[in-house]
């Protein structure tokens, strides 16, 4: 579904709302190139900064789907570009740190593979909004602690396209439906 442009600017100023109070916080695109061929495309199209969340090097047929991690400038293209086309179609999740984006892409590097009762190791795709919005719920503090780390905020669509945010203060996880459609 695209956007129009109200709405998009309405969500792009709400995923910036904790960042520019914030200021020491920069915001990221945990994109799941899988989602849409024309992610992994754009990505090498504009001036992004941006790392692949698998460590192994892959053959660019791979690289075309895999998840990557872009930090975002409120103002650039890829910005606007990925909120216009990629909104409520779960191309991925946003998180708001402190950390630079090689330390961020160690942290989320981190829960990409996970082991299977059976210690089979699988991937684990936290970074599609309908997973996260589910899992998330589901933690204990430890793994609060993990998932978040430097984390601040976990923003991603919800099933009516607004916006959840999560957040962990180290005791509880707090979480805010924003409303992003505008009419008219």
């Amino acid at each position: 579904m695209k956007m129009n442009k109200n709405n998009s600017v309405n969500i792009i100023k709400q995923l910036w709302r904790h960042a520019e109070e914030e200021s020491h916080l920069n915001v990221y695109a945990i994109l799941d190139a899988a989602r849409d061929v024309r992610i992994y495309r754009k990505l090498g199209n504009y001036s992004c900064e941006y790392l692949c969340l698998l460590t192994d090097r892959l053959p660019d047929e791979l690289a075309h789907t895999a998840p990557y991690l872009v930090k975002l400038k409120k103002d650039a293209v890829f910005t606007k570009w990925l909120i216009k086309n990629g909104w409520g179609n779960s191309w991925g999740s946003f998180a708001l740190t402190p950390e630079d984006l090689f330390d961020a892409v160690t942290h989320f590097r981190k829960f990409i593979k996970v082991k299977d009762e059976k210690g089979n190791i699988l991937y684990f795709r936290y970074y599609d909004p309908r997973v996260m919005r589910v899992y998330l719920p589901t933690c204990v503090a430890k793994e609060f602690d993990f998932v978040f780390g430097n984390v601040k905020y976990y923003l991603m669509e919800d099933e009516k396209k607004d916006i959840v945010a999560f957040s962990f203060d180290k005791t509880n996880l707090k979480n805010e439906i924003i409303k992003t459609i505008v009419t008219g």
